[in-house]
Formats: structure tokens, C-alpha cells, sequence
């Protein structure tokens, strides 16, 4: 702005700040406030300009509307300010340091000097000036400095934990009913149906997202002296909560971009997670026992081995942030005599790859070949469970710029 004459610099004019002020000043140069925030809102209710001794102020600063600021007087004399002093630095602890928005009707910033701080986890971009939709500002005689934007993070390998249930054995005497349908006499189930499979619960950070179980064992058979009353079962496929494929992979970012009032990094996306292995089959009912006088019966199969928990996505490498010195929407702010500077833009983050899939468990254990019908002891499945198959590995894509790994 073009202050006409000394008598300007007074108070009739302008607040006053300096970093000798106190909080709660009066915005005079006997008493002026401490800061460049509490300045503009009192020139703002007063419609007055901002006057600002040289020196450092910690603080982000967003101007108002029609009010103008003189950053670069000179205060040696405390009741005789001047123009023409060291500028005031703005040294903003975040970004943006300097925000302008509906800067409608005239508003000029004189000898101020903005610094932005490097860019941090919640703000990784280093932004000097953001103007929206302000079609009033001129800012002269000063600098806008940004700093260095945050390196992206590293993708992380997610910590995949596996709490098994082991599939039980096969009870050497299993359940039967007799002609009536009662329990046997020496009979202690309320059912004919095998052991269950084991179960795998998978966990990755120690958050649990899949149980896998293996197929229950077959049912016995059930004979009178005059033959079979019920026949064997096959046991029962493990679970199979999807098909067993690969995990999708990943992808490098295709770049950040600006948004309303900000930039947002590229990120990557993360893979998708392999499938799980399939349980094992349960253990077949035994067929043939030779009758005795009542009813007798046979031995259920064993439960299946639970299939494998899936390989884990890692998750997504993060981009970097970028260093803007002024960052305009929609404003077409006149810079006069003015240093605009930017720092380096942070490096994007590595990707990696996905945690390695788990093995499924073994069937249960099966009995001996040899089988004595009157003790029931030694009495062996037909078949017993598979182990569980593999789920394959997901991964993510490193950076754009490194060799993708397919």
C-alpha cells in the first residue's frame, strides 16, 4: 500500500504488533500485541491496516478481507515507527503458513516474509501461501519459502499369527442306537456322526479375519445279527470359504494431486490377500465289523486337517508430500518485488511383499489296522484327512520408478 506521510503510521490508522507485545495489548505502540493473529482480527473489527515491528513470529497467520498489512518497519524508537526496517518473518510451526480466503476487495501485504515448515505425518506438504477464491491480494517486497515435503513411508509386512485347534482322533468305540432307537448300552454319543476336523484361526496384527476348519469324519456303521441297520458315511470336505487362488497385486501411484485447498500424495494401493488352503477331508466310517449277538457297531472316521490361513497384502507404500510456495484456486494474486521458493518434494515409500502363507494341519490321527470287535480297541479309519493346500503370496508393486516385480 502507499502510505502517504508519518502521520499514517499512528494509531488512528493501524494496530500494532510487535514481538515485544504482550497478549492482551491494545494494539498501540506503547502497548502492542504479540502477535500477527490477535493484530489482524482487532484491524479487522476496527477496519484498520496491520502494522508489524521486524522480527521472528511462531505462528500461521490467515488474513482478512480489506485488511492490509506493513511487515517491515522499523521500531528502535518505540513511539516513532518507521518504514523501511527488517522485514517480520512469519516462521509457521504448520502448513500452510500464510492462508488467504475470499480476499474480495483490495488487501496488500507488504515486507513480510513467510516461511512454511517441512512437511509432517498429519500435513506432509510444505505450503508457503494458500489462496481461494481471492481475487483482491497483492503481496510485495517479500518471500514465500517452503521447505521440504515428507518422505512417503515404506510398505508394512502385516504380523500373521495361526492359533490351531488340532483335529481329533477317532474314538476307537463309536456311537450306536439300538433297534428301538436308544443309545447302545455302551454307547456315549447322542449321534453317529465322526470326530470334527481342526481349526485354524488366522490373524494378522493380531486382528482375526478367517477360521478354517477341516471336514468331520464319517459316520460308523451300525449292524443286528440279521445285518447292517445303517450304513457308513464318506466324511464330510473341509470348509471352503473361496476357491483357492492367488492374491491380486498391487499398485505403484500414478501421482498425487491438488484438491480444494490441498495436495494429497499419490499413495499406492494394497494387494489383495491370497486364498486360503482347503481343509482336509474328514476320515471314512469303517465298513465291516462281523456281527455278534445284539447290535454292534463300527468306528467313525477321524475330523480332516484344516486348511492353510492365506498370505496378507502388505500394506501400501505411502507418497510423498510436495513443497508449494503459494498454492492458488481460483486466485490470481499480483506478487510484486517478490521471492517465491520451494524445497524438495519428499520420496515416495518402498512397496514390499505380502506376508508367506501358513501349511494346513493334519487329519487326525488314525488307529491301528488291527481291530478287536469285542473291546473295541485298535480300530483304524478308512481314510484319514488331507493336509490343508497353500495359499499363494500377494504383494504390491515397488515405486514407479524401480523395476516392477511381477
Amino acid at each position: 500500500m502507499c502510505i502517504r506521510d508519518r502521520d499514517e503510521l499512528t494509531e488512528p490508522f493501524g494496530i500494532f504488533v510487535a514481538t515485544t507485545g504482550a497478549p492482551d495489548g491494545a494494539g498501540t505502540r506503547a502497548a502492542p500485541l504479540s502477535t500477527m493473529s490477535a493484530g489482524i482480527t482487532k484491524a479487522k473489527a476496527e477496519k484498520k491496516r496491520l502494522y508489524v515491528c521486524a522480527g521472528t513470529y511462531a505462528e500461521a497467520l490467515t488474513l482478512e478481507d480489506g485488511v492490509s498489512v506493513v511487515a517491515n518497519l522499523d521500531c528502535t524508537t518505540p513511539t516513532a515507527w518507521k518504514l523501511g526496517g527488517a522485514h517480520a518473518v512469519l516462521a509457521s510451526p504448520t502448513s500452510p503458513a500464510l492462508t488467504a480466503k475470499d480476499i474480495k476487495t483490495p488487501t496488500r501485504v507488504d515486507g513480510l516474509d513467510v516461511v512454511a515448515p517441512a512437511g509432517t505425518e498429519t500435513e506432509p506438504s510444505s505450503i508457503g501461501l494458500l489462496a481461494m477464491d481471492s481475487i483482491g491480494l497483492t503481496m510485495t517486497s517479500g518471500k514465500l519459502d517452503a521447505t521440504a515435503g515428507r518422505a512417503g513411508s515404506d510398505a508394512t509386512t502385516p504380523v500373521v499369527t495361526v492359533a490351531s485347534s488340532p483335529a481329533p482322533d477317532a474314538d476307537p468305540v463309536a456311537s450306536c442306537f439300538d433297534l428301538a432307537g436308544n443309545p447302545c448300552t455302551r454307547g456315549s454319543f447322542s449321534d453317529r456322526l465322526g470326530k470334527p476336523g481342526g481349526v485354524q484361526r488366522c490373524s494378522a496384527d493380531g486382528v482375526e479375519f478367517l477360521v478354517l476348519a477341516g471336514g468331520a469324519g464319517g459316520n460308523s456303521a451300525v449292524y443286528d445279527s440279521a445285518g447292517v441297520i445303517s450304513p457308513v458315511t464318506q466324511g464330510k470336505a473341509g470348509s471352503t470359504p473361496f476357491p483357492t487362488a492367488a492374491g491380486t497385486d498391487g499398485t505403484s501411484s500414478s501421482g498425487g494431486a491438488f484438491t480444494d485447498g490441498a495436495y494429497l500424495p499419490g499413495d499406492g494401493t494394497s494387494g489383495s490377500n491370497g486364498n486360503a488352503g482347503k481343509g482336509g477331508r474328514g476320515g471314512h466310517g469303517e465298513t465291516s465289523r462281523p456281527a455278534r449277538a445284539g447290535v454292534s457297531w463300527t468306528v467313525n472316521g477321524a475330523g480332516g486337517g484344516a486348511g492353510g490361513c492365506p498370505g496378507v497384502a502388505s500394506k501400501p507404500g505411502k507418497g510423498g508430500g510436495a513443497s508449494i510456495g503459494a498454492l492458488l484456486r481460483q486466485s490470481p494474486v499480483r506478487f510484486e518485488k517478490m521471492t517465491i521458493r520451494s524445497g524438495a518434494g519428499g520420496s515416495g515409500g518402498r512397496g514390499n511383499f505380502g506376508a508367506p502363507p501358513t501349511q494346513g494341519q493334519l487329519p487326525g490321527t488314525p488307529n491301528s489296522s488291527s481291530c478287536n470287535v469285542q473291546t473295541e480297541s485298535g480300530c483304524s479309519n478308512a481314510f484319514g484327512g488331507g493336509v490343508g493346500t497353500l495359499a499363494a503370496v500377494s504383494y504390491t508393486h515397488l515405486r514407479a520408478h524401480e523395476t516392477v516385480l511381477d
